[in-house]
C-alpha cells in the first residue's frame, strides 16, 4: 500500500504540467500542442520571421517611393536642373527654374 503511494507521488510529480498522460489519439494531440507553444526555439523563429517580414515590408514600401519619385525626376530636372539643357537651333544657353517654365509660355511651337 505504501508502495503504491510512492508511485504515485513519483507518478504525479513526472506527469508535471502535463494536460494528460493517456495513449489516446486526443491526450497525443494535446501534448503535441503544448509542446509546439511552449518551445523556446520556435518562438525565436517566429520572432526572426516576424522581423524579417517587416523588414520586407518596409523595403517594398521603399521601392513603391523609389518608383514614384523615378517616374517624377526627368520632367522636374527638366524645369529645375540650371545644368539641364534643352536643345535650341541658335545656342544653348544655362537657365534657371523660372526661365524654363516661363519658356512654356513664350516659346515658338512651330506649328505650319
Amino acid at each position: 500500500m505504501i508502495q503504491m503511494k510512492v508511485n504515485d507521488d513519483l507518478w504525479n510529480q513526472m506527469k508535471g504540467n502535463l494536460p494528460c498522460t493517456d495513449a489516446t489519439t486526443v491526450c497525443i494531440k494535446q501534448l503535441q500542442q503544448s509542446a509546439v507553444q511552449h518551445n523556446p526555439l520556435l518562438k525565436e523563429v517566429d520572432t526572426k520571421v516576424e522581423e524579417i517580414q517587416g523588414k520586407i515590408d518596409e523595403a517594398k514600401a521603399n521601392n513603391r517611393t523609389s518608383i514614384k519619385l523615378s517616374l517624377l525626376r526627368p520632367a522636374a530636372r527638366v524645369f529645375l536642373d540650371p545644368t539641364f539643357n534643352t536643345p535650341t537651333a541658335t545656342t544653348t544657353q544655362t537657365r534657371g527654374p523660372i526661365q524654363k517654365i516661363a519658356e512654356i509660355f513664350t516659346s515658338p511651337v512651330g506649328i505650319a
